[in-house]
């Protein structure tokens, strides 16, 4: 147990002080009051018998609240008050700093209000910060005079609570600065994050195949999300664009192919036409023929021959005319009945060499139309004698119909003839239930504030081989055949259809073709526009009788 001596039975509060007070009457500087309090307490503790055992010792320091000096200084620069007695009396001039407090007086009197830094008005060295204004004299109301109010303090007094803001700057500072790095990082994070995304989304995604749509919604950044929707649509569009250049190269090879196999079908159609006329005229030219009538017969051979050769070099050249776009029609008024009958009058030998049988529909009334007469044989050659050379056994139906449509420059308005053909290829292909068909489109269906024009449908179906579904869009290009093998049954360059397509869309009509498949014969309908609108009471086909 420690020792004490000389320790009082009683508690002791001493207050000590820095600073004593000066005389007032030397010409010191302003007493300084007490700053700082010293307390010391003290206790004695005492063990069970009574004795003093230890003593509980306690200091500590507190700092006193200042007082600031006040001065009071008239409109004359006369001290009216102030902590110094000495300078009571005397004029601002005579201070060391007189500048300073003319300036001061000069802006209280005008009514401001601010600080002032005195360097030298109570003693030489010390700083002094004073606040100044100006208040009415409460002495006399002569002249409104006024009075400055001084209040000085000091200035390490004045500035004693700047070290605590420093520091407690200091830590703020600190904190803030920890807190935006920490903020810097996660928000760093944050925007790293979707460019990471976005960037293995694009090193990813795969043109040649569809992309699934990545979810980029959840984003909180609006340019980010505006830019992974830009990169997905342009994903889009890239993909779009190499799926169409890729149909583009299909499309392109397989012409490139048909142009050779067309090359390679035409030099065979003009070899053998041109052998048949060179072989013909030399066994006349050489006398092998054993008489008149056989070498007039080889000269008749010779002669085919080269009309087969001619109609080549014609489709070729209307193919090549229409390629350029110089092909022209010269669009005229003429009796389709009568055209039709002559082009079947020319396929009559071709289809009794074959033993195929022909049927007619609807073909004894005069139908005039607006067209080439030219073309509309040309194409109703091609399509018959196409008929006719694909076509074994059976025979061929020629009918003849007449449809009310829409006027073909009225857009997005369906046909009559469209609902005729969809009704006719989903129902029996009889010509008689065709004509049932009919009698549901009335001119009720059609909307009265469009023009109606007559369309004339002339329609060949055969019995033939028939054509896959799947190949008959390809049909109506270039170069395409039914019979693309190599080893071909038929002859042919490949250009009827797309040459008869081309001249009927010349003269404001349309063709189609139709059949269910391989063995099952093919339709081919031929749509031209009338000369003469029809009578609105005109909604069925006309039924003239066979011929």
């Amino acid at each position: 147990m420690p020792q004490s001596t000389s320790v009082p039975e009683y508690s002791q509060l001493n207050s000590l002080s820095n600073s004593q007070l000066n005389s007032p009457a030397s010409p010191q500087p302003i007493p300084e009051p007490i700053s700082k309090l010293h307390l010391v307490f003290s206790v004695p503790i005492y063990d069970r018998s009574g004795n003093l055992s230890q003593v509980l010792h306690v200091e500590t320091s507190l700092l006193k609240e200042d007082t600031p000096s006040t001065v009071i200084i008239n409109e004359d620069g006369l001290i009216l008050a102030h902590p110094l007695p000495n300078l009571i009396g005397t004029k601002v001039q005579d201070q060391p700093d007189a500048d300073r407090l003319k300036n001061a007086m000069r802006n209280a009197l005008r009514g401001r209000q601010n600080f002032l830094h005195l360097f030298s008005f109570q003693a030489p060295g010390q700083e002094l910060l004073s606040g100044y204004n100006a208040i009415a004299s409460p002495v006399t109301s002569a002249n409104q005079q006024q009075l400055v109010i001084l209040s000085l303090k000091p200035l390490d007094q004045a500035l004693a609570g700047l070290s605590d803001i420093q520091q407690i700057l200091l830590v703020f500072t600190l904190a803030l600065l920890m807190a935006g790095i920490l903020a810097a990082m996660y928000i760093s994070r944050a925007l790293a994050r979707p460019i990471e995304q976005i960037r293995d989304y694009a090193l990813h995604c795969q043109p040649q195949a569809q992309q699934p749509a990545q979810d980029f919604q959840g984003f909180q950044i609006r340019e980010f999300v505006q830019l992974s929707q830009a990169l997905q649509n342009m994903v889009t569009r890239l993909t779009t664009w190499a799926g169409e250049l890729e149909m583009a190269w299909q499309e392109a090879t397989a012409a490139n192919r048909l142009k050779s196999e067309f090359l390679a079908t035409t030099s065979h159609e003009l070899r053998t036409p041109l052998n048949a006329i060179i072989g013909c005229l030399r066994l006349v030219q050489d006398g092998f023929c054993d008489d008149r009538e056989e070498e007039l017969d080889m000269l008749q051979k010779a002669d085919q021959a080269a009309v087969r050769l001619l109609e080549i070099i014609d489709d070729l050249l209307a193919f090549a005319k229409i390629e350029s776009g110089s092909l022209a029609v010269q669009i005229a008024p003429l009796n389709l009945t009568q055209l039709l009958k002559e082009v079947i009058q020319l396929q009559i030998p071709s289809l009794e060499s074959k033993g195929l049988t022909l049927a007619r529909h609807n073909l004894d009334q005069q139908i005039n139309i607006r067209g080439d007469e030219d073309k509309v044989q040309q194409v109703f050659l091609n399509i018959l004698s196409n008929a006719i050379k694909f076509t074994d056994q059976g025979g061929i139906t020629i009918s003849l119909y007449l449809e009310s449509s829409r006027s073909p420059n009225s857009p997005n308005s369906p046909t009559a003839l469209d609902r005729y053909a969809s009704n006719s290829f989903s129902q029996s292909p009889d010509p008689e239930d065709r004509n049932s068909s009919h009698q549901s489109i009335s001119t009720q269906d059609l909307n009265q504030d469009i023009p109606i024009q007559d369309m004339v449908v002339v329609e060949f179906k055969d019995t033939g081989i028939g054509i896959p579904p799947h190949d008959q869009s390809k049909l109506f290009h270039p170069f395409v055949m039914a019979d693309g093998s190599n080893t071909r049954r038929f002859g042919g360059t490949g250009l009827g259809l797309a040459i008869s397509r081309n001249l009927v869309e010349m003269m404001g009509g349309s063709i189609r073709l139709f059949s269910a498949g391989e063995g099952c014969g093919t339709t081919v309908q031929i749509v031209l526009p009338t000369l003469q609108p029809p009578s609105p009471t005109i909604n069925t086909p006309i039924k003239l009788g066979k011929s």
